[in-house]
């Protein structure tokens, strides 16, 4: 393989450093919204009791993360203690950007066009997606939760989808904790992920034993993909056994209004009308993720052709299996939230394995069409043109907001009174002129009377 001529490098370079510029950027011009303050953001409380409410709220990492962490973080950056903060937010969602580009290629990333190009593929996939708001730039409280929730799935993820590419694990006493600590993690971080991959698990453990007659309990005792589902029945146990597993949603009204939330006892009283209603609502969350589910059975239908056609040589029955047990997890994912009619960035994790599925025979695709090489460095281009453009748009919006949040908070500080008036600009909302980023303002209805600079906001008539 020749080397990559200058042009090529510096394209590569840029490809690899406007997504983190754009992390950067969001994070510390971002200024804190309603839902951060309310859970504590420009305030100092005592971070155990913060850890332990935020566990009984809804036992599980993400929570507990942003409930803690948030106490640290000033309205706005001013190169506080939250700066360290920030910077991990960086630091993990980058891990997010980086852990699904790997698990597409099936190899480590190397520093090429070609790799750099699907780092970008995957960034804007992100990006210009309706997660993007929980993961970027809606609040605090929506991407510190997402990210945890995110980071630590593919985390877990990663040595299934290894083994699934053929790469060899070294079997040692290490490897076994190290999945039980990475299932612990991954099943503590969500409800509802963990759930879909021990069904996942079940299926796939049940058709093997169906199809080859054999049951070899020495050999599954001992291996580390057991020891992954140990980890996470143990994060389970500790979430429903001890947590408040799902039970935040019988306790918010809101919730119970917006998702149309189906107890068990309720289902158990009267079982008929709350079966039409899961079954109702299992059709409206396959509804939001049918575009996702008719891509990846696009890409098991090429997977599979490719396969049976010997069209290309690497990784046949490997990429069909990817496409395949992807499908099913998605499948799954959507099925486990059938209590519920599911906000849309709860299939975060399913979407980010669709990007994994897609991606992969996407570049499959493209080798099998041969290109010409100069394509990729009119791709490339035509990226970098697009980050840009991207970046800019996300930080002149933030810009705006946060000069005039800025004024906000001086006039709320400024305050002699223990009480300020709610005004609209406390409110308001920020959204940017070309892609429509959003974030939320200081205050919404349901955070009015939370205190800003010592001052409890109130409605004057």
């Amino acid at each position: 393989m020749k080397p990559e001529t200058k042009p090529k490098k510096f394209l590569t370079l840029l490809l690899y450093t406007l997504p983190i510029i754009f992390l950067i950027v969001t994070y510390f011009l971002m200024t804190v919204g309603a839902e951060d303050i309310f859970q504590g953001a420009g305030t100092s409380s005592n971070l155990w009791h913060e850890a332990l409410d935020a566990f009984r709220y809804n036992a599980r990492w993400s929570d507990m993360y942003g409930m803690t962490v948030i106490d640290f973080f000033d309205y706005q950056f001013s190169f506080g203690i939250d700066t360290i903060f920030r910077f991990v937010d960086v630091i993990v969602v980058s891990g997010i950007i980086y852990l699904i580009v790997i698990m597409a290629l099936g190899r480590r990333l190397k520093f090429c066009l070609n790799d750099s190009l699907i780092f970008g593929t995957i960034w804007l996939a992100l990006t210009m997606s309706r997660f993007s708001a929980s993961l970027f730039n809606f609040s605090f409280s929506h991407v510190h939760n997402y990210m945890i929730i995110g980071f630590f799935s593919l985390l877990f993820l990663l040595p299934y989808v290894w083994k699934l590419y053929g790469h060899k694990l070294p079997t040692s006493i290490w490897l076994n904790i190290a999945m039980i600590i990475a299932g612990f993690l991954f099943g503590f971080a969500s409800n509802i992920t963990p759930l879909s991959f021990l069904a996942l698990a079940l299926a796939l453990s049940a058709a093997y034993i169906i199809k080859t007659k054999k049951l070899e309990m020495r050999k599954i005792l001992g291996s580390w993909e057991l020891m992954g589902v140990v980890g996470i029945l143990i994060a389970c146990a500790l979430m429903y056994g001890v947590g408040s597993g799902l039970s935040n949603y019988e306790n918010n009204a809101d919730y119970l209004i917006m998702t149309d939330y189906v107890s068990l006892d309720a289902l158990l009283s009267a079982p008929l009308s709350n079966v039409v209603r899961i079954l109702n609502h299992i059709v409206s969350n396959f509804g939001s993720i049918m575009p996702y589910v008719i891509m990846m059975v696009g890409a098991l239908a090429f997977e599979y052709l490719a396969y049976k056609k010997k069209l290309i040589k690497k990784r046949g029955t490997n990429s069909v299996q990817l496409a395949g047990f992807g499908l099913l997890f998605v499948v799954l994912h959507t099925l486990a939230m059938s209590q519920i009619i599911a906000m849309h960035r709860l299939f975060m994790p399913a979407y980010m394995v669709s990007i994994i599925v897609v991606v992969h025979s996407a570049i499959r695709l493209i080798l099998l069409l041969k290109l010409p090489p100069w394509s990729e460095v009119i791709f490339a281009v035509l990226m970098t043109g697009t980050m840009t453009i991207i970046i800019a748009d996300m930080a002149k919006s933030k810009i705006v907001h946060r000069r005039e949040m800025a004024s906000v908070l001086e006039e709320i500080k400024a305050s002699d009174s223990d009480e300020v008036c709610l005004n609209g600009k406390m409110m308001q909302n920020s959204t940017s002129r070309i892609f429509k980023f959003s974030q939320t303002g200081l205050v919404e209805n349901w955070t009015i009377n939370q205190p800003i600079h010592g001052k409890r906001i109130i409605r004057c008539e």
